[in-house]
């Protein structure tokens, strides 16, 4: 186990309140396995209703918060900053000397049981993590994230304050709900919300191991893409995404439902909604308001080898500059019910578009 100012494993009721951790050579505080991995017969004994609350974790060497194993965990009006920051040293003949420089992953909070297999090729969960929350918590200057969830289950992240991204992959009902994430300078390059993905050979099929993600609530500022969408199933419900790149970003996004949304940007480069690259199914956005100097809406390769579909619905697209809400080589696409201005549609290479009950301005 990497080293850590509070360890707490294979334990049931525990509170820690109003504790300052700082200066970890590892972690300053870890929510960990006992007597070796959950999934053996012997080790029955693991976390339960374990409560950080009202504490200062600064400047861990590693992450500041790790929860690696363990159910019904609570992190609370907690200042977590400073994760895995200082420079490699390194000597006349470039061989790292070591020093205190943060080594990976170096995130405020992350979640990350181990998943694997043993030696007959069978998926096993060495570590479990479900029903963790993560509230009311400031986020400031960690290196690499604020907050990862890689591979826990039925995680919420809410009403927290963060100057960097946050996100999750190879999850679970992962839930980002009412935050407020403000990029600082150094962090402008990142996206503010990621819902990940995780495909994995399963049986010879590829499979989607992350699923029911949802961004609700958030206000999203300064990031270079606001909310990334990918995985299955994923809800982008009521956010408010300001001064980015790009609003919305769909990659290998499967079954998404995004309503009721505000992307509103002055920045001379920006575009609201983007898809490059990756296909998708079945995704519906309906309320999205968005305002832009450039592109409203770019998707290209977007359902093309299938019967999938793409529907706008009640949506608002205002291009400052004059430029088209645009598709090429995206079938199956239908805009309804939406009001342009400033920007029309223009489309090459789709197969069954349609579009009805439209005003343009």
């Amino acid at each position: 186990m990497v080293p850590g100012l509070i360890i707490v494993c294979g334990s049931i009721n525990v509170t820690v309140d109003s504790v300052y951790l700082t200066d970890a050579t590892g972690d300053a505080f870890i929510f960990g396995a006992s007597n070796g991995f959950r999934y053996r017969e012997q080790n029955k004994s693991y976390n339960k209703n374990v409560v950080l609350k009202n504490s200062v974790l600064n400047a861990s060497r590693r992450n500041n918060i790790s929860i690696t194993d363990g159910e019904h965990l609570i992190v609370e009006n907690c200042t977590i900053k400073n994760a895995g920051n200082g420079n490699n040293i390194y000597d006349s003949n470039d061989n790292k000397i070591v020093s205190s420089a943060g080594i990976a992953p170096k995130v405020g909070v992350d979640i990350e049981p181990f998943r694997g297999y043993d030696s007959n090729g069978n998926f096993i969960n060495f570590e479990i993590v479900d029903d963790v929350i993560i509230r009311g918590c400031t986020f400031t200057s960690n290196n690499i994230s604020s907050f990862i969830n890689y591979s826990g289950k039925n995680v919420i992240f809410e009403n927290n304050f963060s100057d960097h991204n946050v996100g999750a992959s190879y999850d679970d009902g992962t839930k980002f709900l009412n935050n407020t994430l403000v990029a600082s300078e150094k962090n402008r390059s990142t996206s503010g919300i990621s819902l990940g993905t995780f495909i994995l050979d399963v049986y010879g099929v590829p499979t989607q191991l992350s699923k029911y993600s949802q961004a609700i609530g958030n206000t999203i500022e300064g990031f270079e893409k606001g909310i990334q969408v990918k995985g299955d199933n994923s809800i982008v419900k009521d956010n408010v995404i300001k001064d980015f790149n790009y609003g919305i970003e769909l990659k290998a996004a499967n079954y998404a439902l995004i309503e009721n949304n505000t992307l509103e940007s002055n920045k001379a480069s920006s575009h609201g909604i983007t898809h490059r690259g990756d296909s998708g199914k079945d995704i519906k956005f309906t309320n999205v308001n968005i305002k832009v100097p450039r592109t409203p809406i770019y998707f290209s390769n977007f359902n093309k080898t299938t019967s999938n579909t793409l529907i706008f619905d009640a949506c608002t697209f205002e291009s400052e500059q004059g430029y088209d809400v645009f598709f090429e080589d995206t079938d199956n696409v239908t805009i309804k019910n939406s009001l342009f201005t400033n920007t029309a549609i223009k489309q090459s290479n789709c197969i069954n578009f349609i579009e009805y009950g439209n005003t343009y301005n």
